[in-house]
């Protein structure tokens, strides 16, 4: 949780859109352990789910961080051009230009 938090923060207020692309991509790197943990917690701890249900979840989230990996890119953004800046909450922070 906190790597993703790291990634989303730097993100947030960068002004460089290579800086935005590559956070995101360690972003979707790091993703799969938060869904292996709250996954594992559903099933096992709460006695809830499928098996079957609980693979296909984790093997469709791996299969994503597969595709991130292989393509160079985010799954989200083929190529960040630019960075628009906005006011959120009193902060102005980057966010994918047209």
């Amino acid at each position: 949780m906190i790597g993703i938090l790291a990634c989303e923060v730097s993100a947030m207020y960068t002004d460089s859109p290579a800086v935005f692309e590559r956070a995101v991509w360690w972003g979707h790197l790091i993703f799969p352990s938060v869904c292996l943990g709250v996954l594992g917690f559903v099933h096992c701890y709460l006695g809830t789910g499928r098996p079957w249900l609980f693979g296909l979840a984790l093997g469709m989230r791996l299969l994503a961080v597969v595709g991130n990996l292989t393509t160079g890119s985010s799954l989200h953004f083929i190529a960040i051009h630019s960075l628009k800046k906005l006011m959120f909450f009193g902060r102005q922070v980057s966010v994918p230009g047209v």
